[in-house]
């Protein structure tokens, strides 16, 4: 897991709400020829978010609302990282 502390953003934080304009999925995929990336289905992005970047005990319902809610919201694709070094696992 990679934690990004908020003291690293260079215009500080807010306390007010946000929306995302978009949530990326990066795919290591050596076999690929080159970088490419597809829109991904609302259920299969809610999904995702759910598995890999909520914490479910954090909210109500464990989570699935939010999730459900970002991934209908907003436009998650899946980027593909095409033939790059597979990064390194923190």
């Amino acid at each position: 897991m990679l934690c990004v502390p908020t003291n690293a953003f260079p215009n500080g934080v807010s306390e007010k709400r946000t929306p995302l304009g978009a949530v990326f999925f990066v795919c290591h995929s050596p076999e690929t020829a080159r970088p490419s990336f597809r829109i991904m289905p609302k259920p299969e992005a809610a999904a995702r978010l759910l598995a890999n970047t909520l914490n479910p005990g954090a909210h109500s319902g464990d989570g699935l609302d939010v999730a459900v809610e970002i991934g209908t919201r907003t436009v998650c694709y899946e980027l593909f990282t095409a033939g790059s070094p597979k990064p390194a696992q923190l």
